[in-house]
């Protein structure tokens, strides 16, 4: 059995189901089913090979999904290209990935047109909401009724590549099977998704979470909520309008849904019977209670990368710790401490049936040895129980004085503070100390906050040492199009805007 063949059971099974849910509509399985088949119909038509990219550059809508099922069933490689992504960010993801086919939509196809034009791999284009143009086709020219094609993809055959920001600044790809899919899918379900009422993942779905929460959605014949944006507006309606029995997004995505509730005139949604799942970043303790207190429902807390394309870890209620924890591995997954002889905290270890086969190297895959362990960046503590207690990021840790500080131990005791809503922590260099923490902090909705109250706030909290050097009050916290809150990219940009800085000074003053 492949995951378009689990799909198309369900689908043939309750056609008349709803597959996709939205604020005031539904798409049965049997129209998702249909679309995909004549999708998949189309590129066999035009010529597709297995194992040949296909670029799909579409917003959040039925035709998305109708997409993936299609290029899963008839063995093209999916290159997921988020429509958050700019000009320059799609024409590197073309330029590497060298996809034969683009499937697009007008809307944000139009920013991006003279990228694909120039790009000759990409021998047809065809573009939803569009009569197509000299070096376009409009999307019913792809569209086939030709015979079903055959399900003989083999479990090997690559099935997708995802791209991720890179150290050099360049995204890097990981390449998935459709076995390492496969088993995303598993640990997915394993979190819970699909088993009860509807799906809600409340980011959009060309990163790997959304595309493993909505193929084992329905997969497991639930329907998958979906809308074109995902506002905190948005989303406390469609709460309000569907039962759900799993919500995923990031922190920060709660944490908008949070402040949105708590503004509404009626009262929250009861979410009680639904499982909130939290991943992608770090999830305050604060945030979690706050959360519970409102919609009636713990935050579960899940742990993965892009480099083993699922989520692999569970803390099944945020609320109920003291300290940061990542949880314990789910089913199949290994895990290891890599901590200094007589230490206790280390870089956490993975081994997962998830993990991409290789890299992209721009013509074939770059394998990687599955069997070696996959270092995660990530400094933990293992408890007596195979708990993980999270410290930090390896590269987010501030040295001061030679002393390793987590910015999420400081931003934990910020948001302790009555007045304020989140708090994000990074160091930047310090010629008397290595380095000093530097602390954003967004107030609660109509509060006010002083940072001569705050370090007040933090004394007998932590230590002295792990004060912030400089605290500085934000209207909202910068949040990256992932939903993650980028501590090293704001730390690069505040040495550099001090440096210009120093610069100009500098400048000033000879001129002088």
């Amino acid at each position: 059995m492949s995951i378009f063949s689990d799909f198309q059971q369900v689908a043939l099974r309750q056609p008349d189901a709803p597959a996709l849910v939205t604020l005031d509509d539904a798409v049965s399985y049997g129209t998702v089913l249909g679309l995909a088949d004549e999708v998949a119909a189309g590129l066999l038509q035009a010529g597709l090979r297995t194992g040949e990219r296909v670029a799909v550059h579409l917003s959040n809508r039925y035709e998305l999904v109708s997409v993936y099922y299609a290029c899963l069933r008839v063995g093209a490689v999916i290159v997921p290209v988020s429509h958050k992504l700019s000009a320059g960010e799609v024409d590197q993801l073309i330029e590497d990935s060298a996809p034969r086919f683009y499937l697009g939509e007008a809307e944000v196809h139009e920013p991006c047109a003279h990228v694909i034009e120039k790009r000759e791999t990409v021998e047809r284009a065809w573009i939803l909401d569009s009569a197509g143009t000299t070096t376009t086709e409009p999307w019913s020219g792809l569209l086939a009724d030709a015979p079903s094609p055959s399900d003989d993809i083999g479990p090997d055959e690559l099935a997708a590549i995802f791209y991720t920001s890179g150290t050099t600044g360049r995204p890097k790809s990981l390449v998935l099977s459709q076995t390492t899919l496969e088993a995303g899918l598993d640990l997915t379900e394993a979190q819970g998704v699909g088993h009860a009422d509807a799906t809600y993942y409340m980011i959009n779905l060309m990163n790997p979470w959304g595309i493993l929460v909505l193929l084992t959605s329905l997969r497991r014949g639930r329907p998958l909520a979906l809308t074109a944006t995902n506002t905190p507006d948005v989303i406390l309606r469609m709460l309000r309008t569907h039962r759900f029995g799993w919500i995923g997004g990031a922190p920060t995505t709660f944490r908008a849904l949070l402040a949105e509730a708590r503004a509404a005139a009626e009262p929250a949604p009861g979410l009680a019977g639904t499982r909130c799942v939290a991943g992608g970043d770090a999830c305050p303790i604060e945030l979690s209670r706050d959360f519970a207190e409102t919609f009636g429902a713990s935050l579960t807390g899940v742990y993965g990368m892009t480099e083993t394309a699922a989520p692999v870890i569970e803390q099944p209620r945020i609320d109920a710790v003291d300290v940061p924890s990542i949880g314990w591995p789910l089913p199949g997954v290994e895990v290891r401490v890599d901590a200094e002889e007589g230490e206790e905290t280390g870089e956490l270890l993975l081994r997962t049936p998830s993990r991409p086969v290789g890299s992209w190297n721009g013509t074939g895959v770059d394998r990687f040895d599955r069997a070696e362990w996959l270092a995660s960046g990530d400094i933990v503590r293992r408890r007596e129980d195979g708990c993980l207690l999270f410290v930090g990021r390896k590269k987010d840790l501030i040295m001061v004085e030679g002393y390793p500080i987590s910015p999420l131990e400081i931003e934990q005791a910020i948001a302790a503070h009555p007045d304020v809503a989140a708090a994000l922590v990074f160091g930047v260099p310090d010629t008397a100390t290595g380095e000093r923490a530097v602390a954003l902090v967004e107030p609660e909705p109509g509060r006010q906050v002083e940072p001569t109250a705050l370090l007040e706030h933090l004394s007998g909290r932590i230590g002295a040492y792990k004060h912030p050097g400089e605290i500085n009050v934000v209207e909202k916290l910068p949040v990256l199009p992932s939903g993650k809150l980028g501590r090293q990219r704001l730390a690069a940009d505040y040495t550099s805007s001090r440096e210009h800085t120093a610069a100009s000074s500098d400048t000033s003053a000879h001129a002088g």
